[in-house]
């Protein structure tokens, strides 16, 4: 049975699933809620709606069990025959692709936790019980990951989801998806929980800890925690700790479908949003602002809560173009088999931003010496932060397109190897020595002396050393040192390093309170005069009307001005001027050539 809580009755009511409005079961991004109306509706669903491209299947855990310990997959209820939707969607000519949670979820009830295991209620960071609307205006509670008999429970759900699928012989893809939202441009993760069920094993967790530490020295009366920062580290590591065993949990029982993991933000997500949709007040300025945080951090958006009356032309643009025919397509999309990945305008940056982004401290490396400003003032939406976890060479996260700009304090041997690898094969880096393991530095000047690379200092503001080969280069520089310059100097000394890169860009500020993306393509048979085809589209957000002018630079062509809405654009030798109502938004496609 689905248990729902309905906001406006402020009541409890059980019912079995029924036809519901499309909106309810498609609510956007591609994604096909199947208990949210009858088995028997399926096909007709799937044949009318309007979805272009995979359709994306979250796995509702609960909806599968009332107990955590006996599962329905078409046993009982047909509306739990995962086969036969497949079946269906291929029937269709469709792809199905499975999302499965792997923390709580704010789209399902209790967060994806079966009733009678939804005990602890997890409590986010301002001391509240994480309280989420979804598009129903149901209000969905999150109950804590951090009870061990909910993690029980959940690698049994994974491990009976594998046997059934291996039964079945479905083949479809299957990725895990850590649910979250985001903070002041911080991904945070629903994970984040405070509640007593966390506490409770943080306890367990701290005592194991201690015996460890008490077997490994006898001798040593020192305290494991001895100020804030130590609680702060072991809580952030019991967190990660608990994180993986969920995700190592699903991905070993779904090893033959599995494809990896994601992070998913989610529009009014957060418990400021419940008081303000108490209220009917939808933020759809915030909303785009999150979207494109998120996109900064190759973070997938998903606007599933929203109601769709109530997401506006904007947002609903913006997460078609941006998340459904970009970041979902690369993200979903095997390229090596699929002929048709070329035509994709994906998500591209000049400059790819490394930095800890999931350590109990915020890193604010890049903030302090002013690279951060700098780039959202001469490279806003073409510039990427990424984990340093990320940067790995062997797993072929690394491209030699664009700039990547690293810590030394972050090193380790693979890191650092992945570097020179980058590096000799055409990469362009620029290191941070500040605080870089001596160790690493020596290795360091014992690879361009041993390589005899040229190696050229420059004295300004701090010091810098550049190394090249062929078309790779290293830049190095003393980032702490600028943190204790004026702001102007920081910028002028961001804006000679990059200079010195000679890319080829088009200059949007944000002078224009205007939101705007860049994506880029391949070319076609058609346009073999270009190396590339960018796009850049312009949404108006606000409630005034306005005007833009900008000009195209050397090696740009405009080459067509599409999906004009109520946007009147004028071109003048290569200057383009640009005038947007309120709810406006246009995309141009520019061919690069060199």
């Amino acid at each position: 049975m689905e248990e729902m809580t309905i906001l406006c009755g402020e009541k409890l009511s059980l019912t079995t699933p029924v036809p519901r409005d499309n909106d309810v079961v498609f609510p956007g991004e591609n994604w096909f809620f199947y208990w949210k109306t009858g088995a028997s509706l399926w096909e007709a669903k799937l044949q009318e709606c309007p979805i272009v491209g995979k359709i994306l299947v979250p796995i509702n855990w609960a909806f599968h069990t009332d107990t955590g310990d006996q599962f329905d997959f078409a046993d009982q209820r047909p509306e739990t025959d995962l086969k036969k939707l497949v079946q269906i969607a291929t029937k269709l000519g469709r792809e199905v692709v499975f999302l499965l949670p792997i923390s709580p979820a704010p789209f399902l009830l209790n967060g994806g936790v079966p009733h009678l295991l939804s005990r602890s209620l997890a409590i986010s960071d301002d001391g509240l019980g994480y309280s989420i609307l979804d598009s129903e205006k149901r209000l969905n509670k999150l109950y804590s990951f951090y009870d061990p008999r909910v993690f029980q429970a959940y690698a049994k759900f994974v491990k009976a989801l594998g046997h059934y699928f291996s039964q079945k012989g479905i083949d479809k893809d299957i990725w895990g998806i850590e649910c979250g939202y985001m903070e002041e441009g911080q991904f945070k993760t629903y994970f984040q929980d405070s509640s007593r069920a966390f506490e409770q094993a943080f306890g367990r967790f701290i005592q194991a800890k201690k015996e460890e530490k008490r077997e490994a020295d006898p001798n040593d009366d020192t305290p494991l925690i001895s100020g804030i920062e130590d609680e702060k580290f072991f809580r952030h590591e019991f967190k990660n700790t608990i994180r993986n065993l969920y995700l190592d949990s699903a991905k070993a029982a779904l090893n033959a479908n599995w494809e990896g993991d994601l992070k998913y933000s989610f529009l009014s997500g957060d418990n400021e949003e419940f008081f303000n949709r108490l209220t009917d007040h939808y933020s759809r300025r915030e909303y785009s602002e999150q979207l494109f945080n998120a996109l900064s951090q190759g973070i997938v958006s998903s606007s599933v809560l929203i109601p769709a009356k109530s997401k506006g032309h904007i947002l609903e643009r913006q997460m078609e173009e941006l998340v459904v025919q970009s970041l979902s397509q690369v993200t979903f999309t095997d390229h090596l088999y699929d002929e048709d990945s070329s035509a994709i305008f994906r998500p591209f940056s000049f400059v790819e931003v490394y930095q800890d982004l999931e350590g109990y401290n915020i890193d604010k490396t890049w903030q302090q010496n002013g690279l951060n400003a700098y780039l959202k003032r001469d490279f806003l939406r073409t510039f990427t932060i990424r984990d340093n976890k990320k940067f790995s060479w062997e797993k072929g996260e690394l491209s030699g397109e664009g700039i990547h700009v690293v810590s030394g304090r972050s090193f380790d041997t693979k890191s650092f190897h992945s570097v020179l690898k980058l590096f000799m094969n055409g990469g362009k880096i620029i290191i941070d020595t500040s605080a870089m393991n001596e160790d690493f530095k020596r290795r360091l000047e014992s690879f361009y002396l041993e390589n005899s690379l040229n190696l050229e200092k420059l004295n300004y503001v701090t010091n810098v050393q550049n190394i090249s080969l062929g078309e790779g280069r290293l830049v190095l520089l003393e980032g702490d040192v600028l943190s204790g310059v004026s702001f102007d100097k920081q910028l002028h000394f961001w804006e000679r390093i990059f200079t010195t890169f000679s890319i080829r860009h088009l200059r949007i500020h944000d002078e224009y309170e205007v939101d705007f993306s860049w994506r880029k393509r391949a070319t076609s048979a058609s346009e073999l005069n270009y190396e590339e085809v960018r796009r850049l589209s312009f949404y108006n957000g606000t409630s005034y009307k306005k005007k833009m002018n900008f000009q195209v630079p050397k090696n740009f062509v405009l080459v067509r001005v599409i999906d004009q809405i109520n946007v009147k654009v004028e071109t003048t030798s290569h200057v383009v001027q640009v005038e947007m109502l309120p709810g406006a938004s246009v995309s141009f496609d520019f061919g690069i050539y060199s």
